[in-house]
């Protein structure tokens, strides 16, 4: 796919990392973010949006919840049942 040819995958991975900075969650998940796992995610949903498919949320949208829930912040509940 061209589209895929002109995108730079470490520059989208790079951005990603310095939006999430504040919010404490780029330190943790920088090492995630800058896996070849994250490579593969990225490639697919790339190719995806290329044949038209559409997402919600939005691509650029994906790790809002991360912006404006601050890892200092997060609190959670796990409940369970025998």
């Amino acid at each position: 796919m061209k589209l895929l040819n002109t995108i730079n995958l470490e520059d989208i991975k790079i951005k990603l990392y310095e939006k999430l900075k504040p919010s404490g969650w780029g330190y943790k998940l920088k090492t995630f973010i800058m896996s070849e796992d994250f490579d593969k995610i990225l490639i697919a949903l790339l190719k995806d949006a290329a044949k038209g498919k559409r997402f919600t949320p939005q691509i650029k949208q994906v790790f809002r919840a991360f912006e404006e829930c601050p890892y200092n912040e997060l609190k959670v509940v796990m409940i369970g049942q025998d």
